[in-house]
């Protein structure tokens, strides 16, 4: 679909703590649980800040959060967007949800409310994804965002540079810059830091999983990706994970599944 990437159900009767890692993608999530989630950041003066939501929009962010519950399980609908696919449904600047958790209440709109007690409230789980689908279409019936502007940033995406981007999307560097704040929240640079990471994320868990020998190491994953040197690699994974991607690949080793963290 153009806007919307997928619907999930997560069910998790032994839930531990999940960390979340930015993706460049916006979520929608729905708690269906006894008590809400709580959500852990920290901040820039290394603080930590703790938000409890049933429901919540997670804005473009570079730097993770962690996943906790009192209930020790997890049941929850997420719906996870295109790269710019939440402003088909929402009539803001994307930059304005920058590293915020937002609730239909704090949003102050109505029909998002009435979709948080529907969805927490229906029976069956599987009628969570026709209201869903009803409030989509809704909604963007009303928007105001121009479909132009999605192209533009869909075809654009794929190139490694914000020059590149902006010459693909066929406008100057100061109008794509100007558009895809407003489309995805993200500057094109932190958007592009966040696909290599992840990229370079996908590739530790793979070999790490593996276990070969004659694997590539971490210096030539971080090479293959862009990155200057291991030490660049290094300073990326910490401040976007809070783990070196030596860290990383020991817990993928030890638990032989990705479930530590949310890609």
């Amino acid at each position: 679909q153009p806007f919307i990437k997928t619907y999930m159900y997560v069910k998790d009767d032994d839930f531990h703590t999940l960390r979340l890692i930015p993706d460049g993608c916006k979520t929608l999530i729905f708690y269906r649980n006894q008590h809400p989630a709580e959500y852990c950041t920290k901040e820039s003066n290394n603080k930590t800040k703790r938000e409890n939501f049933y429901s919540c929009l997670a804005g473009p962010r570079i730097n993770y959060t962690d996943l906790n519950t009192i209930d020790k399980h997890l049941e929850s609908i997420i719906v996870e967007f295109q790269v710019s696919g939440l402003r088909a449904f929402f009539n803001m600047p994307m930059h304005e949800l920058c590293n915020m958790f937002i609730t239909p209440q704090i949003l102050g709109e109505q029909d998002f409310a009435e979709l948080e007690e529907q969805i927490l409230s229906v029976n069956d789980v599987r009628n969570c994804f026709t209201i869903l689908d009803k409030f989509f279409i809704n909604r963007i019936r009303r928007s105001n965002a121009d479909i132009l502007n999605f192209k533009r940033i869909d075809n654009s995406i794929k190139e490694m540079t914000t020059k590149a981007m902006a010459s693909t999307a066929c406008l100057s560097e100061r109008q794509y810059l100007r558009v895809f704040e407003e489309y995805n929240g993200l500057t094109p640079k932190n958007y592009l830091r966040l696909i290599r990471l992840n990229t370079t994320l996908a590739d530790l868990r793979a070999i790490a999983l593996a276990n070969n020998k004659e694997n590539m190491s971490i210096t030539e994953i971080a090479y293959k990706n862009g990155y200057y040197d291991l030490s660049h690699l290094n300073i990326d994974c910490v401040q976007i994970t809070g783990y070196s991607p030596t860290t990383i690949m020991e817990q993928y080793k030890r638990e032989k599944r990705p479930e530590s963290f949310m890609l």
